[in-house]
């Protein structure tokens, strides 16, 4: 995941937000994972398991 460059922009004819990756053309309407949101949800876990 590392190095992977997401950008969101937004559809005037869907009215709605798509992530677009300029580096493999990929794009999508649900928010792509990151190494940020991964780790961020790991370390979210470990405290509400507490």
């Amino acid at each position: 995941m590392s190095g992977i460059q997401w950008k969101e922009c937004f559809s005037r004819t869907r009215n709605r937000k798509y992530w677009f990756n300029s580096a493999t053309g990929e794009s999508t309407w649900t928010a792509p994972e990151t190494e940020t949101t991964v780790r961020l949800l790991s370390c979210m876990s470990s405290i509400y398991r507490q």
